[in-house]
């Protein structure tokens, strides 16, 4: 989504000074017809940074929640899992769905709502790791979350999952 690379370079430029909107390059599937976005960004001092905040350069299914997000105050947690759903969950109807090649970052994550009243179910498809959060728990994460959704379809999509009536929700999913 464009709207994330915007809010990434802002959030480069807000960090080390620096731009990097010029060094973003999009490429086309040739299948699909989707657009990507990718910044390369190679300073030895912004991946320095990275690993010191808890983000080493590991293989995506060694990835877990970085230790200084499991020890920040409540709104920090929340932005990293605003984050984490733009990037790699999806905000549907009926529920919010994470996935990851890391079973452990799921895991953490799954953990990390709990402390927040929120219960999602983990399981498996095709090798990678899905954690789901439908019913009641879809609906007040949703409510958690919606505030640090940037994307208006997320943004919209969490809205109308946080606020549909009980009386419209499937209980077989609580």
């Amino acid at each position: 989504d464009p709207e994330i690379m915007v809010d990434f370079c802002r959030c480069v430029e807000a960090v080390f000074g620096t731009d990097p909107s010029a060094q973003v390059t999009a490429r086309c599937h040739p299948v699909t017809g989707v657009i990507t976005q990718q910044v390369s960004l190679s300073w030895k001092g912004a991946l320095q940074f990275l690993e010191f905040c808890g983000l080493p350069p590991v293989l995506s299914d060694q990835t877990a929640v970085p230790a200084a997000i499991r020890r920040s105050p409540r709104s920090l947690v929340l932005e990293f899992l605003g984050a984490y759903a733009e990037g790699d969950g999806q905000v549907g109807s009926r529920s919010i769905e994470f996935a990851s090649a890391s079973s452990w970052l799921l895991e953490e994550g799954q953990l990390l709502c709990l402390n927040r009243g929120v219960v999602g179910r983990r399981s498996t498809i095709n090798g990678y790791g899905r954690l789901a959060f439908m019913g009641e728990d879809g609906s007040r994460l949703a409510r958690l979350l919606h505030p640090y959704l940037i994307t208006p379809r997320k943004r919209s999509a969490a809205a109308a999952l946080a606020w549909t009536p009980a009386t419209k929700r499937n209980t077989n999913l609580d």
